[in-house]
């Protein structure tokens, strides 16, 4: 019996720590979901933000292709 004791009062220990773990993990937050809900395409598809971040350092380097040939041409 003294074996079993121990076990019971580890037991009653976790048992709040997951209760409240898995209480947390089944709902998440509305400031989680609108931030994953700005990741999405007025057709309901996910944009991936690695995409997004491609698309505009592409834009910015021509950019600066842009502004690197205006300089040299003698423009001020």
């Amino acid at each position: 019996m003294l074996g079993i004791t121990p076990m019971l009062v580890s037991v009653s220990l976790v048992m709040p720590v997951t209760a409240l773990t898995a209480e947390t993990a089944a709902s998440p937050s509305l400031e989680l979901l609108e931030f994953l809900g700005d990741w999405e395409s007025k057709e309901g598809e996910w944009q991936d933000p690695l995409e997004l971040m491609n698309a505009l350092d592409a834009l910015e380097d021509d950019a600066q292709k842009v502004n690197a040939e205006g300089s040299g041409n003698g423009q001020s």
